[in-house]
């Protein structure tokens, strides 16, 4: 069975809006507080707000899942906007991997041509993505299947 990205879990309306606790909500199933909650942990902060790469991937190791970044990616395409990069890459990223995309300053979780992000809140197609247009900084490879409660 293939892992699928999931839609954005909050628990009530002022649950956290933010892009990082709605893409681990995406990537693992969890509401975006518990997410938060997992984040503030691992940062220490008080609030979340703003993530980088690194808090979400500590973030996402405590609960088995491990991410990796792809640097060739970025750097040979520098300035590409997230709409040419996922016309550009769906024949290697295919529908069995997971991605985590920033760009824009927003995280998106990309499989095959579905995306979910805090904006959008179900997953979509990438045409209906939201700020298509914006240049992709960072790309990352989620594991789920490392995942400790997978089947």
């Amino acid at each position: 069975m293939t892992y699928k990205i999931k839609d954005v879990t909050k628990k009530n309306p002022r649950s956290n809006r933010y892009c990082g606790p709605a893409a681990m909500s995406a990537i693992l199933g969890i509401t975006t507080d518990e997410a938060a909650a997992t984040l503030r942990e691992v940062t220490g902060r008080r609030s979340i707000k703003c993530t980088h790469g690194y808090e979400i991937h500590s973030a996402l190791q405590m609960y088995g899942v491990r991410m990796q970044q792809n640097y060739r990616e970025v750097v040979q395409h520098k300035g590409e906007s997230f709409r040419n990069w996922a016309k550009r890459t769906i024949e290697h990223r295919g529908f069995d991997r997971v991605f985590l995309v920033s760009a824009g300053k927003h995280w998106r979780v990309v499989q095959g041509w579905n995306q979910v992000c805090g904006i959008v809140k179900s997953v979509s197609t990438i045409a209906n993505a939201h700020a298509k247009g914006s240049i992709v900084k960072a790309v990352y490879e989620v594991f789920v299947d490392q995942r400790k409660d997978a089947a």
